[in-house]
């Protein structure tokens, strides 16, 4: 992750076992239904992972492949297929010096969150992100959540790393990988929609959400004025 940090919200509990190395994923289908369920808590979004069909470029057999016929759907724009539970992921954030610049590391919404009352400083993230690649091998994957905007958007496949442009505010960053038939030796299945990851120990920073973005400039002010100072010597 070069140019940016990473972090991940939660309890501080939690939190403690990523350091410890242990991180839970869910499905995607989870992330669905806990919004559900809990919506004054969670983030809201009812579509996780749904695959737009547009229509109508889509052929017969596409249609047919998800269980549809053409006659079904005949006269609509588009349908939202909402895909089996195929993939586990874990949610982090990340932000850059530009959001520390403009004081915009956290957002309100994310403050006000009280499932999200403490905050993970990864030291390494490169480290957690090796580690995963090491555990998953070449069916892991990573990257930035990419936000589109609903009336917009013309790609035919949103993945896991798509999301409406109104959840922008979380800046997201995703972990990825998918449901076993056998799962590998480091990862335990806990239950039908989650599993926990095991990976070793972890370099990180745990402190309140409420004094991260204030904790993190101060830094940032710090070690700039050490180097301002450390060029003006010589």
């Amino acid at each position: 992750m070069n140019g940016a940090w990473l972090i991940k919200f939660g309890k501080k509990e939690h939190l403690e076992q990523i350091l410890d190395g242990k991180l839970r994923f869910c499905t995607l289908s989870y992330y669905r239904n806990y919004e559900e369920k809990e919506s004054e808590k969670g983030t809201k979004d009812f579509s996780e992972g749904a695959t737009e069909i547009v229509y109508p470029n889509t052929t017969k057999s596409e249609f047919e492949f998800y269980g549809l016929s053409r006659d079904e759907i005949l006269g609509a724009k588009k349908l939202i297929f909402i895909p089996k539970n195929d993939k586990y992921i874990s949610c982090f954030s990340y932000f850059t010096e530009k959001d520390i610049n403009e004081s915009k590391i956290i957002s309100q919404d994310i403050l006000e969150n009280k499932n999200w009352e403490y905050v993970l400083l990864f030291k390494n993230p490169n480290n957690l992100l090796s580690k995963m690649k090491e555990v998953c091998e070449v069916d892991f994957c990573s990257g930035k959540v990419h936000y589109y905007k609903d009336e917009q958007e013309d790609k035919v496949c949103l993945d896991e790393f798509h999301k409406s442009e109104k959840f922008s505010y979380q800046k997201e960053f995703r972990l990825s990988f998918p449901v076993f038939p056998e799962y590998p030796r480091n990862i335990e299945k806990y239950d039908d929609n989650s599993c926990f990851v095991y990976f070793g120990k972890l370099d990180g920073y745990i402190c309140k959400t409420a004094d991260f973005q204030e904790k993190v400039i101060e830094s940032f002010n710090k070690q700039r004025k050490a180097k301002k100072e450390k060029l003006l010597c010589k």
